[in-house]
Order: structure tokens, then C-alpha cells, then sequence
């Protein structure tokens, strides 16, 4: 499961250049309970600073706001806002008591199938509830909507897996509602730029600094698949006062990929860079489809395709290695799976082996006629 930052457009009527990269990937479910509808999730790593992210806070009272609005996704769509310019009601749903709902009706906008789970803010923009069903609709505008409180999901059942409060206030610490002081990651050396690009199977990986001073050396780190940032690679530092561009390759990279750095200062202190995404489209996704198979005349092929103008090669070899069938296949950087028909009709029975390829990597799957 990945969760997807921004996907939203610039106004009503723009839907091109919308941003669907900023994307990851769920670690863990942390807790959930039926009562009030919810799930906390833990991402494997925080979203990266350029990323622009608004951290929403909440509140966690049974105080009712004046108006309210929801931020939703329906049918899995670009962001929609609805409003309400009346106070929340609470009301009983599915024989659930009212303390654990809110209901709304939308003065502005309505909801609609996949907005489950959305959150409703108050006039503070503070998350006071998340959407569990309703009549909302384009064809029932006057539908109410229904949401499990965020103060019961706060409270939850007798464990940390049943509520909120365990994982978003472990050391129960007051709150007045006010913030002050700010906060500042300095890095040890002036990082000009950090970034990376993919070049052909392998990702180059740049960043330049400027004023370097008790630097040691430079790691490069991979977020693996169990939401670790692991070492790729390490270079030592130039001890220059002028601009320098460093390079390093990850010469495996999938084709979603998170780096950052790990600067190591001489007297052993160490500080992390901000988090970079590295897109690789010339990278072959596994898990093409061939079907049927075993196959008489013709067999389907379906391959996931994520971006860029590939040409993809399909060869059949049989059991001595000997090719029996070879395709080229042209692909639009607009589809997202790729399907053709190969002919088999004049094959001879037995076993063969269709290598798909898209110039850089390639994987093979075993057929029988």
C-alpha cells in the first residue's frame, strides 16, 4: 500500500501536470477500531522537506465547531473540498451511539464513493473526525455524511492497536495550543543541491557543496524494502573551500527510489541530508502475464509499463536455446500495462521460454504447447 502526497490540481478545470511521483509506501498498521472507523498508519520514512507537506494537527475534545470541511479523494480521484457552514450533529449510525458520530450536511460540494476515510477539519483546520459513510452524492445534495469522531478514536478500546493516544502521545504531555520557538537542522557543510538522475539501468546520484570543514566523508543510503536506509556506497570528503560536485552510482536501482546522504564529521558526529526520489523508467517491471499456458495457438502477454517511450523486445526460445519468435513491440509512455497477442500456431509441442526485454533489463517465464 503507498500513500500518494498532492495529488491535486492547480484549480477546477486543470487536470494535466498533475503530480502522482510523490508517493510511500506504508510500513506498519499501528492501530484501528470499528467504534469510530479509523486507522493510523506508519509510513516507512518521513515525506521529503521539498515536498511541501501541511502536517494537519487535531483536537482531540468533544467540542463541536460552528462549520466544518472535509478533504476527499472520491473515486480515487484528484483532492475535492466540501463545506458546511453548520455545526456537526451527533447523531447514531448503523446502531452506533451518537458520541462516536458526527454527522453533516454540505452547504458547498458533496462526497462520494472511495471518500471513506476522509477527515473532517473544524473552522481551525483541526481534524475532529474521519468520514465512515453517508447519502452524500451528485445526485443528493442534501445527503447527509457521517464520520467516527476523532475523541473516541483517541480513546479507542482498552489497547495501543484499539487508539490513537499511544502512538500520537506516548509520554501523555499536556497542550495548551500554543506553540512557540522554532527549529533548525543545520547540516555541517553547505549542501548546495542534492539530486539524481536515472541513466539508462543505472541512477547518478549528485550533490554539490561549498565551505567543506571537518568533513570525513560522504555515505550514500537506499531505502530498502523493509523501510531501512542502508549504505550503497561512500566517498571521502575533498577538504575544499570552493564548489565541488561529488557523483556516485547505484548501479541496481529499482524504479522508485529514495537516497539520502549520511555526513560524517572527523570527530565521529554524523547528520543526514534531506530524502531525494529517483525515478527510473528504463527499469522492467517483473511480473509480466503470459496466459494461456499451457497455450494452442496464440498467447497473451501483459506487461506493467510506468512511463517513457520503450521499445520492448519479446523473443520464444525453445529448450535448446534456439529462437523460435522475436517482436518488437513500440509503447506509448501514456499506458500503464502493455498487451499484444503472439502467434504459437505453428510451434511444435513442448516447453519454451519468452524472454521479454526493454533494452536494459529483462525477464523470462516458461510456456507450454
Amino acid at each position: 500500500m503507498d500513500v500518494v502526497f498532492n495529488y491535486q490540481s492547480k484549480n477546477c478545470n486543470e487536470v494535466t501536470g498533475v503530480n502522482t511521483l510523490q508517493s510511500i509506501e506504508v510500513g506498519n498498521i499501528r492501530a484501528r477500531h470499528i467504534d469510530s472507523d479509523f486507522m493510523l498508519l506508519e509510513l516507512k520514512f518521513p515525506p521529503p522537506t521539498d515536498w511541501g507537506i501541511y502536517y494537519a494537527g487535531w483536537n482531540r475534545t468533544a467540542e463541536k465547531p460552528q462549520n466544518a470541511a472535509v478533504i476527499h479523494h472520491p473515486f480515487g480521484g484528484l483532492k475535492k473540498i466540501s463545506l458546511s457552514s453548520s455545526s456537526p450533529i451527533n447523531d447514531t449510525w448503523n446502531g452506533l451511539a451518537p458520541e462516536l458520530n458526527y454527522k453533516v450536511r454540505w452547504t458547498e460540494g458533496v462526497t462520494g464513493v472511495s471518500s471513506s476515510g476522509a477527515p473532517l477539519f473544524n473552522e481551525n483546520k483541526l481534524i475532529i473526525g474521519q468520514l465512515r459513510g453517508g447519502e452524500s452524492s451528485c445526485d443528493n445534495l442534501t445527503g447527509y455524511d457521517y464520520f467516527g469522531t476523532f475523541a473516541k478514536a483517541w480513546t479507542g478500546g482498552n489497547s495501543a492497536s484499539t487508539r490513537l493516544s499511544d502512538w500520537l502521545n506516548p509520554t501523555q504531555l499536556p497542550f495548551d495550543g500554543q506553540v512557540s520557538g522554532s527549529y533548525q537542522s543545520v547540516l555541517p557543510v553547505n549542501l548546495l543541491n542534492f539530486y539524481g538522475k536515472a541513466h539508462g539501468a543505472v541512477n547518478n546520484l549528485y550533490w554539490k557543496t561549498a565551505a567543506e570543514e571537518n568533513i570525513e566523508r560522504y555515505q550514500l543510503e537506499k531505502l530498502n524494502d523493509q523501510g531501512i536506509f542502508e549504505p550503497i556506497g561512500s566517498v571521502s570528503a575533498r577538504d575544499v573551500v570552493t564548489e565541488y560536485t561529488y557523483m556516485m552510482e547505484d548501479k541496481s536501482p529499482a524504479i522508485l527510489n529514495y537516497y539520502r546522504l549520511t555526513i560524517f564529521e572527523k570527530d565521529n558526529f554524523s547528520h543526514t541530508s534531506k530524502i531525494i526520489l529517483v525515478r527510473n523508467n528504463n527499469i522492467l517491471q517483473e511480473g509480466f502475464k503470459i496466459f494461456p499456458n499451457p497455450a494452442t495457438d496464440y498467447v497473451s502477454i501483459s506487461i506493467p509499463h510506468f512511463g517513457g517511450n520503450n521499445i520492448y523486445s519479446i523473443d520464444i526460445h525453445d529448450i535448446s536455446g534456439k529462437m523460435c519468435s522475436h517482436t518488437n513491440l513500440s509503447v506509448d509512455e501514456t499506458l500503464d500495462t502493455i498487451r499484444t497477442n503472439i502467434d504459437i500456431s505453428t510451434l511444435p509441442k513442448g516447453y519454451y521460454s519468452i524472454t521479454i526485454s526493454n533494452g536494459y533489463n529483462s525477464e523470462s517465464q516458461k510456456l507450454m504447447k
